[in-house]
Formats: structure tokens, sequence, C-alpha cells
């Protein structure tokens, strides 16, 4: 979900910018990303982006991928898949498994500034440290999400991204 973190907000115009104004991947494949994290500055450009995410993912939830996904205008690059019956991790071979330390964050939604710095969503502190990320997750999320695979979802998932690569790389010159 990192990676798809990564993947997904890449695309983000304040970010990419300030990185590299000109440059500019040509498809963004987010698998599972953190849409918790709401951006004020809603531009992720006009390359065509992918996320691939789980409906029972408690850990990135798709809710807040759907909510970002329909807040963004002219979302017209954005393609959302959410694969029924699938948790985190759903592209791996693993049993559903629950992880004790990690955190359930379907109750969390931060603020990503035009800076890049994540707001606590209740009082806007930026989530500089470590010890300010714990007191900003704690204040919205609980341990133990669920994560593993779903074999159906790990064969969709790998056509689609085959198919989006395929389709958005060959087109580039």
């Amino acid at each position: 979900s990192l990676g798809g973190g990564v993947a997904l907000f890449s695309a983000w115009e304040p970010l990419r910018k300030s990185i590299n104004s000109r440059g500019n991947f040509a498809a963004h494949l987010a698998i599972y990303p953190p849409c918790i994290v709401v951006p004020t500055v809603l531009d992720f450009g006009d390359k065509p982006i992918q996320i691939l995410i789980g409906d029972l993912d408690n850990w990135t939830p798709s809710e807040a991928c759907f909510e970002l996904v329909n807040k963004i205008p002219n979302n017209l690059n954005i393609s959302l898949t959410i694969f029924q019956n699938a948790h985190h991790s759903f592209d791996r071979d693993e049993e559903l498994t629950i992880n004790k330390n990690g955190y359930i964050l379907e109750d969390c939604r931060f603020v990503l500034n035009e800076e890049g710095e994540v707001l606590m969503n209740i009082l806007n502190i930026p989530m500089t440290t470590p010890f300010l990320q714990k007191i900003g997750i704690g204040m919205c999320a609980k341990r133990g999400p669920t994560y593993g695979g779903n074999k159906e979802a790990k064969i969709q998932s790998m056509q689609i991204s085959k198919d989006f690569m395929i389709k958005n790389l060959t087109a580039v010159d």
C-alpha cells in the first residue's frame, strides 16, 4: 500500500511539479493506496490513473478511494476498481490474517496541504514527527486490520494491470 500511495500521489500535480516540472509518468497504477489522505488541491493531472482495492480492506479502505475519486473535478482519467470480498493484499496467496500491530483506518481521513504536509483531521496539526503521527492516527484508528489473498481478485487485478499498462505504455513515444 505504500507503493500504491507513491503510484497515486506521483500523479498529484503539486508534488510532481516540486520534484520535476519537466517530467511526467505515462500512467499510474495504484494498488490499495491510502486514499485516507485528501489533498486540498485536487489536481491529479491528465495521465491515466487506475486504482485497485478490495471492498473489505480496512487498512486502506476502499470507501476512502471512492470518496477521493468522486471529489476530484474532471476525474475522467481515473478508474477505480473495487474487488468484492477482497481484503488488503488481495493479490497474495496468503490466508486471511490479522495484523495485530497494524491500523484499521476506516474512520480516518487526513488533509494533505499544498506544501505536502499531512494534517491531523481534527486539529490540523502537521503530522511531521513519529510522535505527532501516532497522535493523529490514534485519534481515529483501531488495531488489527485484516489482510490476505483472494484468488479471484488476484487474477482479475493482474489482467486489469496488464491491460492498463499495455494500453498506456504502448501509446507513449
